[in-house]
């Protein structure tokens, strides 16, 4: 999977990327770590379950707008979360974060900084998948 290029952006989020990193976006006083996006390659492979709901999004969005782990937004806590995949809807980016059914010691922070960057950057839709034991997703 390839990383959004920064060219393939909207003007619009482009310019909101840019207010985001210049600190021009109201934040809150308390939180003095400036959020930023960092555009990368995928550092890990898939796993099973990501690799199947891979597949799901593939059929519904088409097979060039869903990339796998393609940014890391540093989030205002001074944490960074990073997205199973990042789907670009009409210049728009829902960012889907896949867990299986088996609850590792890891799934409880996961939800955390999932739980952060939705506060952080309201301008980016979020989904929350996890695979159902019976072989469904929730």
């Amino acid at each position: 999977m390839k990383a959004i290029p920064y060219e393939s952006l909207n003007d619009a989020m482009k310019a909101q990327f840019k207010a985001i990193l210049k600190g021009e976006e109201k934040q809150p006083k308390s939180q003095p770590v400036k959020s930023e996006i960092i555009v990368k390659n995928p550092t890990r492979k898939m796993t099973n379950t990501e690799r199947e709901y891979q597949a799901i999004l593939h059929v519904r969005y088409g097979f060039e707008h869903v990339h796998f782990e393609a940014l890391t937004l540093r989030l205002r806590n001074g944490h960074k979360y990073t997205p199973d995949f990042v789907v670009n809807i009409h210049n728009h980016l829902l960012l889907v974060e896949v867990k299986g059914a088996y609850r590792m010691h890891s799934h409880g922070r996961a939800k955390l900084a999932y739980d952060q960057a939705k506060l952080d950057w309201p301008m980016f839709d979020f989904e929350w998948v996890t695979k159902q034991k019976g072989g469904g997703w929730a």
